[in-house]
């Protein structure tokens, strides 16, 4: 299904519900046929629209739901399963998943550390890099460590391998800034 149904942007959305009601409402002032059909016509293009945003699931959307199910690995301190939502071609600072799964170890061993919460996927900052790959960007944060040093956006990249996404490169940037320079989180250092 095309990027445009299975994942409409929110402007388009309420773009046609917006025609559908005043349309609507010119519809109910007129009382005709022929003030309907534009209100007909636009009120199911909108219905259209989100059930086809509802029933298929997006590129965006598997992304989001793959890096959820990597934060709540981590947070239950499943390195295994984490390492399972990697591409085959993964490399972080020239890491593969052997490295990941080392790196995640010692993070477990860590007193402090109780896993990573990721919050505000914003759907504008997706980006659809071809028709098996995409870019979404979001917050993450150490779960129970309040230090603003720790929090980074990170950009992580999904390639399509079989049915399943699979995270192929993430790059992250200090608090919540979109651009700018990347950060090395291996280090275990604040800023």
């Amino acid at each position: 299904m095309p990027v445009f149904l299975s994942d409409p942007s929110p402007t388009l959305v309420l773009l046609l519900g917006a025609l559908a009601i005043v349309s609507g409402a010119v519809a109910a002032i007129r009382r005709s046929r022929k003030a309907a059909v534009p209100f007909a016509v636009f009120l199911l293009l909108t219905l259209l629209l989100v059930i086809c945003d509802k029933v298929a699931e997006s590129p965006r959307e598997a992304a989001t739901k793959t890096m959820q199910s990597i934060a709540t690995a981590t947070q239950n301190k499943r390195p295994d399963a984490v390492v399972s939502h990697l591409a085959d071609s993964f490399s972080y600072k020239g890491m593969k998943k052997a490295e990941v799964k080392k790196l995640l170890d010692d993070l477990n061993a860590f007193s402090g550390w109780s896993g990573a919460v990721l919050t505000d996927f914003d759907h504008a900052d997706a980006e659809y890099l071809g028709p098996d790959s995409v870019k979404i960007g979001f917050v993450s944060r150490p779960l129970n460590i309040p230090s603003p040093a720790y929090i980074f956006y990170p950009k992580a990249t999904f390639q399509k391998q079989g049915n399943d996404w699979k995270l192929s490169a993430i790059e992250f940037r200090p608090d919540n800034q979109r651009e700018g320079p990347e950060v090395d989180v291996t280090t275990f250092r604040g800023r």
